[in-house]
């Protein structure tokens, strides 16, 4: 007698009776091991799709958004559109090397479906982000997360979205449903939220329910806004009660994030870094400082004014059997250190945020109100190495004007 079941087939692939296969041993997903770990899933729909290691399970309605999904169908729709109308008025207005930026992320999605990275470097200043409204606007992507590392780089980016006119007389805002940096869970209708790296670390690997756990399939696209940044460790790192042990910490996580979610990712820079192209590969399009200049979106800036001085020139140096002194800012507690047993000598490129003298500072200050207005309308940006150092440039600066 033949068993029934309530199971209803939605058809037949390649002899299989379901679009979607898991495989799974138990062990989590360990990248070294990754063939003998993680679940292993393949969409058996298309016949050259490869098997893919996940971190997690997909939701239900992540299974239900993929079985609607044609990607095939969805990819020649994304490479046969035309891109003229984001350059008029009524629509985003992008300029011509944005349409390339655009179509190169296409062709790197399209063409290469295995890479699930691509890296834009484009200079600070030429619109990274608009160029990535299209991504959101083709439909080609049902749920994007847009990833910064500092609240403020999100908040940013996220009034940018509300702001700009980018369909007619409507913000992105007002036609797609956006969540916010504080709202930590996705809606079904959301498309767009906006994250920091430390709360998304936190949710995924320092999550005391596993029930809590997002499915890998919560976002489909992940655009990482400076992608350079991050890497750059320092105090503010800590937002979100989460710290780093050190820079290689940050990347491993950062990395990890990337790798959980079953997701597109698409980091946007201005200076490529060693660790980003690790992470992303070679950029998928290229639009420097130089090219913006010449084309007339970017203003070039004046040959730079050195200041130079004995100590930045030769550095600091300590001869053998001295004993150096070391002020640790944190605790105002000045330690004497051991008899050195060779010479030590700290360079120009990292002395002053090791120390802190006033006589140096004092003579480039000198030099530079000699260039400086106070009672002008021009406005003087000075980077310090601390805060303390910020606090002792101001004396100094209101002592020599």
């Amino acid at each position: 007698m033949q068993a029934t079941h309530e199971a209803i087939l939605l058809g037949e692939w390649d002899k299989y009776k379901v679009p979607f296969l898991f495989s799974a041993n138990g062990r989590p997903y360990l990248e070294q091991i990754k063939t003998k770990s993680g679940i292993w899933f393949l969409d058996v729909r298309e016949p050259n799709n490869h098997a893919k290691a996940l971190q997690g399970w997909y939701s239900p309605e992540g299974l239900k958004r993929l079985w609607t999904t044609d990607i095939e169908e969805a990819n020649i729709k994304l490479a046969k559109s035309k891109l003229d109308f984001l350059e008029s008025k009524a629509g985003l207005g992008l300029r011509k090397y944005q349409i390339k930026a655009i179509r190169a992320v296409e062709e790197s999605l399209v063409n290469h479906p295995d890479n699930k990275r691509a890296l834009l470097a484009m200079a600070t200043g030429t619109g990274k982000t608009r160029t990535c409204y299209h991504l959101i606007k083709s439909n080609r992507f049902k749920r994007i997360l847009l990833l910064v590392d500092r609240t403020i780089l999100g908040t940013q980016a996220l009034n940018a979205f509300k702001d700009n006119k980018v369909v007619d007389l409507n913000t992105f805002a007002d036609v797609y449903q956006i969540k916010t940096l504080k709202e930590a869970i996705p809606e079904i209708e959301t498309r767009l939220q906006f994250a920091t790296v430390q709360s998304v670390v936190k949710r995924l690997f320092y999550n005391d329910s596993e029930e809590d756990l997002p499915p890998v399939d919560q976002y489909d696209c992940i655009i990482i806004d400076e992608a350079h940044r991050g890497y750059l460790l320092d105090e503010e790192i800590d937002e979100e009660d989460l710290a780093f042990k050190n820079q290689q910490d940050y990347i491993s996580k950062y990395r990890m994030v990337l790798d959980y979610f079953d997701a597109f990712a698409v980091g946007l820079t201005a200076t490529p870094a060693l660790h980003t192209t690790s992470i992303f590969g070679s950029p998928v399009y290229t639009y420097s400082y130089t090219e913006a200049v010449v084309d007339g979106f970017l203003i070039d800036h004046d040959p730079p004014y050195i200041i130079l001085t004995k100590l930045n020139q030769e550095g600091i140096v300590w001869k053998k059997g001295e004993k150096p002194k070391a002020y640790y800012h944190e605790t105002n507690f000045i330690l004497e250190l051991e008899q050195l047993e060779d010479e030590l000598q700290i360079d120009v490129a990292g002395f002053n945020k090791l120390v802190v003298t006033e006589n140096f500072n004092r003579t480039v200050l000198k030099q530079l109100v000699k260039e400086l207005d106070p009672d002008g309308d021009e406005k003087t940006l000075i980077f310090a190495a601390t805060d303390n150092h910020a606090d002792a440039v101001v004396t100094y600066l209101k002592e020599e004007f």
